[in-house]
């Protein structure tokens, strides 16, 4: 079993097992960014991750996408050889997945805290921002962790949420989130919304990869309370119930730390 430092030693590891191909061209966010990961879908199960460092009006963005978009990549995540058959995946995911919960160490500081923009935040100018998919209605950040916290049982940590929610950039510094009813965010918003509360939330990216992986299976500062907004449609073929105008709860930016973005066409 691996568990990787940070999202740069994945990276790293991808690198060397040949499955992180780097872009040094210059390069368009539109329609560059989305046809390269597009392409790389189409290149079977050892599809590689897909590195830009040379985005044209970025001095310094990065933007690395496709990284869980082939089971070779997703074995290395698992730390397993990148040719280990999807059978014995699933069983190591599993295994692994009964081993739940586990410990989990908390820290007072950590390094993403060194450089923090809390004043005049536009994310227009700090995110290289772009549509991925055929069809949205806007810009989406595509994979972020979100974390909460049910605020009727904050200090306990066995309820606190890690959850994955393509979230719609409504203006420089407001987000749209789409939180299904059944899904632990939505039921910790209502909470909130019943004690007229917003909730606080993190919302992290460039994360380990493991993290993604199970924030995404079943299992930004704050959400406004009471207040729904339109959402543009999303292209999404694993969800089209999303392909249309919906009113979904936001949230506000109050604090934003460098990142490092990566996306997936059509998760």
């Amino acid at each position: 079993m691996r568990a990787y430092q940070d999202f740069r030693e994945f990276l790293t590891v991808l690198e060397q097992e040949k499955q992180l191909l780097r872009i040094t061209e210059p390069v368009q966010l539109e329609p560059d960014l989305a046809s390269a990961a597009c392409a790389a879908t189409k290149l079977g199960n050892r599809s590689p991750a897909i590195y830009f460092d040379n985005i044209a009006g970025y001095s310094s963005a990065r933007i690395v996408m496709n990284v869980h978009g082939s089971w070779a990549n997703h074995a290395l995540a698992l730390g397993m050889d990148k040719h280990t058959p999807l059978r014995d995946q699933f069983f190591e995911f599993v295994r692994r997945y009964r081993m739940f919960p586990g410990q989990v160490e908390r820290v007072n500081s950590a390094p993403w805290q060194e450089v923090v923009v809390d004043k005049d935040i536009n994310l227009f100018e700090l995110l290289p921002l772009f549509r991925l998919n055929r069809g949205d209605g806007g810009f989406f950040i595509d994979k972020p962790c979100v974390i909460s916290r049910d605020p009727d049982d904050w200090n306990n940590e066995d309820v606190e949420n890690v959850g994955v929610y393509r979230m719609q950039v409504k203006d420089r510094n407001h987000l749209g989130i789409q939180t299904v009813p059944q899904h632990d965010i939505a039921l910790q918003l209502a909470h909130a919304e019943a004690r007229s509360e917003d909730l606080p939330v993190a919302i992290a990216l460039g994360n380990e990869p493991i993290i993604i992986l199970m924030a995404a299976t079943p299992r930004g500062k704050w959400c406004r309370r009471r207040t729904r907004e339109i959402r543009s449609p999303i292209s999404s073929l694993a969800f089209p119930h999303t392909a249309r105008f919906r009113a979904c709860p936001s949230c506000n930016i109050e604090e934003l730390s460098p990142i490092c973005l990566h996306k997936t066409p059509g998760d």
